[in-house]
């Protein structure tokens, strides 16, 4: 995720994986806000029957 008001000079740049937190700083851009996901299900089963508690 990259994000900056309009009020300040740099944006922050944010990037998560796994739920972690993986880096964090400040990136230059135009104000607002930008959210990028990628393998949002990766770890889920393709399969229903593997979803199925036993």
């Amino acid at each position: 995720m990259q994000t900056r008001p309009a009020s300040a000079p740099s944006g922050t740049e944010i990037a998560i994986n796994g739920g972690k937190l993986v880096h964090r700083r400040d990136h230059g851009m135009a104000p607002g806000t930008r959210i990028e996901v990628t393998n949002l299900f990766h770890p889920v089963p393709a399969r229903l029957k593997f979803l199925k508690v036993r």
